[in-house]
This record gives C-alpha cells, structure tokens and sequence, in this order.
C-alpha cells in the first residue's frame, strides 16, 4: 500500500467511517494469512564467523571431540546459549 492510501485510510479511519474500518480489518487478515519467513538464527562461532543454524550443525559436524568441548568452552564463555546446546546435541550424538 502506498503512503497516500495508508494516509487516506487513517484519515479516514479518524472521522470513524465504518467501511474504512472494515477495509483495515480485512487487509490485516489478508496479512495475518500469508505465509511468514522463518527467522533466520545467526550463531557465532569460536573461529569468529557469524553463521546461520543450518550452517553450523554442519561445521559442528565436521570437528573432533577435543573440537567440540573446545567450542562448548567458548559457547559458556560467551554465555552463546544456541551455540551451547548445538554443540552439547552433536557431542552426543558422537558419544553413540
């Protein structure tokens, strides 16, 4: 919606026009319904890179036991509490 519809409306919506007042409810239904983009969760790790979640369970991956205790040590240092629980799940797994 342009900045002179939304000024119409708002106006519009101060002298209390019913109809106007439908039509906002109607367009924030139509919003409410579409479907929303999943936050992407940005993680840094020991090695100084920002990375997205996906992108760390695979690095996290790819290290060694010694590996990962060191990156949970630097997880608890920076109370990075996603990091933390990432590496305590792929420590496990590795454990079976």
């Amino acid at each position: 919606m342009s900045n002179p519809e939304a000024l119409e409306l708002v106006l519009k919506l101060r002298d209390n026009d019913y109809k106007t007042t439908i039509q906002i409810k109607h367009l924030v239904n139509i919003k409410n319904n579409q479907p929303r983009k999943h936050k992407t969760i940005l993680i840094k790790i020991s090695r100084g890179f920002v990375i997205e979640q996906d992108v760390c369970v695979s690095f996290l991956k790819n290290l060694s036991m010694k590996e990962l205790i060191d990156e949970l040590e630097y997880a608890q240092s920076t109370k990075n509490s996603i990091l933390e629980q990432l590496v305590m799940k792929e420590y496990y797994h590795k454990q079976w």
